[in-house]
């Protein structure tokens, strides 16, 4: 009766020997089956067998099964140990890369999503932080850049829209406050400040031109 091979995940280094031993944890058959070899970093070794870690997972040398990395932590590039994402990107439990933040969210160091800004700010360049719109523009929550306020509107800095102007007045060049029309012109829209025509006047800040009496 002939020698049987041993099975996978089982070794034998003894001549004669009359059944094969199965290896450690945290080791595997080696090919020709003689011997039990510690597990590489990056490998689940159970049973005698090895297998790779999968996508997102990772171990040292010797170890019986992967982990996954924490939520806002991936696995280097050796797959031996977990490092936090960078600033502007995050992961989820599991993840085997950090993911850059989309538009209008941003996120911190080893941050398990990305958040999106608030109304009146929008990301800073590479999604770290938020800043707040300038004045004479503004934002909603989640927005990617700030808008220029509208004509005959204007706003402070961080605000989440723009307030239209009272009528007699009209929103200065930037659009970040209103002047007063002056005296001789008029504004009802807030867009601009018209001219009385013959016959009528009006005092600064006036919504109309009121007609001379006789």
């Amino acid at each position: 009766m002939g020698c049987n091979p041993c099975s996978a995940g089982t070794v034998s280094d003894t001549p004669g020997a009359s059944y094969c031993e199965v290896c450690s944890q945290g080791f595997y058959a080696s090919n020709d089956r003689t011997e039990c070899v510690e597990c590489e970093a990056a490998y689940q070794c159970s049973a005698g067998t090895r297998t790779p870690c999968a996508n997102g997972e990772l171990s040292a040398a010797g170890q019986a099964n992967c982990k996954a990395c924490s939520p806002g932590e991936v696995p280097d590039a050796g797959g031996i140990s977990c490092v936090a994402c960078e600033p502007g990107s995050s992961a989820e439990f599991g993840a085997d890369e950090c993911a850059p933040c989309t538009e209008g969210t941003i996120a911190a160091a080893g941050a398990s999503h990305c958040t999106t800004v608030e109304a009146g700010s929008v990301p800073n360049a590479d999604h770290t932080a938020a800043r707040l719109c300038p004045a004479g523009t503004f934002s909603v929550t989640g927005s990617a850049a700030c808008t220029p306020c509208a004509e005959g509107s204007i706003a402070t800095e961080g605000a989440s829209y723009c307030t239209a102007v009272e009528a007699g007045s009209v929103p200065n060049a930037d659009r970040t406050a209103a002047r007063l029309c002056p005296a001789g012109t008029s504004s009802k829209s807030g867009k601009e400040c018209v001219p009385c025509t013959e016959g009528t006047i009006a005092a600064v800040g006036a919504s109309h031109c009121t007609t001379v009496e006789a």
